[in-house]
């Protein structure tokens, strides 16, 4: 694929194969086994093909209860005013992209959102993170087993919440579990611009996902950091490990505890830290039923 495609943002396990997104091409998914080797799902065609969604590529691919959910960004880089912004297939009929449907019952978001960046499951829970660079991203989760009608929690979104009140979160970047808390880490390029909420925000909840508190970097976190490029449990739960992604037109400082060094940093955050919840601290940010 890497004759063919612009990026590969997206890559994930499921039913038996290494499921692999394109960006490009009108978005294309190749599969990957020990056996039949590397395999575009269609030969020759993509989702654009089909004319599902609207045909730049795929943002996540993400399996969730039977069935496999793809994020598709289109050309304009805008799929909200339509809510053509989330489709899936079951496992047990998922050999071609037109057998990507759109999700029923999709919240209405703000609709200067762009695509869907971030997808991820928690607490039995498919949460949503969008990219918005007007208002903050919108952050929505999707629960299967809800009573019908009351599957979609809006949990931010618009001027007011988007961006876990600040628009400068522009998107979710990471997220993980860690004793039943659930993280999240932004993408902010305000830096030290936004005086207090520049740079980076780690957010948590302790409730499945309808409530948020910000969680407290390191003093040392450097102040050109502008995301939390990723996060994983580690050292068997006992620590949460961020990586922060700094400015890459910041300052060339070897000193360590320079506020404005730049490159990357690894962090971890001790399991007394984390391993419970606080019931403090932080805007709480409360998600909404959808109509």
């Amino acid at each position: 694929p890497a004759e063919v495609v612009s990026s590969i943002r997206a890559m994930t396990s499921w039913n038996g194969d290494l499921w692999i997104g394109s960006f490009g091409r009108g978005g294309e998914i190749w599969l990957y086994n020990d056996d039949d080797g590397l395999r575009n799902l269609e030969p020759g065609k993509s989702f654009a093909f089909y004319g599902i969604g609207s045909g730049q590529g795929i943002g996540e691919l993400q399996p969730y209860g039977e069935y496999l959910y793809a994020t598709l960004g289109g050309s304009t880089w805008n799929d909200f005013p339509n809510n053509d912004y989330l489709h899936r297939c079951h496992i047990s009929d998922c050999d071609e992209y037109s057998d990507f449907v759109p999700v029923p019952g999709l919240p209405d978001l703000d609709p200067t959102n762009l695509f869907i960046l971030k997808v991820f499951v928690a607490q039995g829970k498919l949460f949503l993170g969008t990219v918005n660079f007007t208002t903050g991203f919108s952050m929505v989760s999707y629960n299967e087993n809800a009573a019908p009608g009351e599957e979609w929690d809006v949990i931010v979104d618009g001027p007011y919440s988007g961006g876990m009140f600040d628009a400068g979160n522009i998107y979710l970047w990471s997220a993980a579990v860690i004793n039943d808390r659930i993280f999240v880490g932004t993408f902010n390029p305000s830096t030290i611009t936004e005086i207090p909420r520049g740079t980076a925000e780690l957010w948590y909840s302790d409730d499945g996902g309808v409530s948020w508190f910000q969680y407290p970097l390191p003093l040392e976190w450097p102040l050109l950091h502008y995301g939390i490029r990723n996060m994983v449990e580690c050292d068997g739960g006992k620590y949460l490990c961020l990586l922060g992604a700094s400015n890459m037109l910041g300052p060339r400082i070897a000193d360590p505890q320079n506020p404005l060094r730049s490159g990357a940093t690894v962090w971890r955050i001790h399991e007394n830290k984390v391993d419970s919840p606080s019931g403090g601290g932080g805007k709480k940010g409360k998600g909404k039923k959808s109509r």
